[in-house]
């Protein structure tokens, strides 16, 4: 199908309008991964040549977050490129918070549970507490009520909280999950 002006302009006046979360979800999508502008500009790409199909202004935020969600868990796929991952983005956290490593050591083991978490929990916990959508935008993205995305999310700082419980920290540690949390996305953006 062929992009007219028209329709490349209008692609562009709507996604204007959630680049910064759709860049943030990206970005937490892909923390320590220096392929995070490849993964954005592979979505946009996509999003733009199927845009004429598409052409409902509400779907093209889900159909983008899609794409990442997708390319992500391909690529977590194969276990060397999981350790590769984990290893980077731990060296990222720990170069962003070189001055304090209990800090970078607390923020890792954080990382570390929130992808142990089931698929539904993680993906509300990311686009609301990290990527900042509102909860009635991630009910749209993930298809689901508002009452179900506070469940969700509520459930998965619930669970957060356990998993970091379940394994000694080797370092004391007196921060909530709400002030990892804060201190990730602080760091991440």
């Amino acid at each position: 199908m062929v992009l007219t002006p028209h329709d490349r302009e209008a692609f562009a006046k709507i996604y204007t309008t959630f680049h910064t979360p759709f860049s943030r979800y990206c970005a937490s999508k892909c923390l320590g991964n220096d392929e995070l502008a490849d993964v954005m500009q592979e979505a946009i790409a996509l999003g733009l040549e199927r845009w004429p199909a598409i052409r409902d202004e509400s779907q093209l935020l889900p159909y983008l977050i899609g794409i990442v969600k997708h390319r992500y868990r391909n690529r977590l796929r194969s276990r060397t490129v999981v350790d590769r991952f984990l290893a980077t983005r731990e060296g990222s956290v720990a170069a962003t918070s070189a001055p304090r490593a209990d800090l970078a050591l607390e923020l890792d083991e954080t990382l570390r549970a929130i992808d142990r978490l089931p698929e539904k929990l993680q993906e509300a916990l990311l686009l609301h507490t990290l990527s900042g959508f509102s909860i009635r935008e991630v009910a749209e993205l993930q298809g689901a009520s508002e009452t179900a995305i506070k469940t969700r999310i509520h459930r998965a700082r619930t669970r957060l909280r356990a998993l970091l419980e379940e394994k000694p920290s080797t370092i004391p540690t007196v921060h909530s999950v709400a002030a990892r949390l804060s201190t990730l996305t602080a760091i991440l953006f």
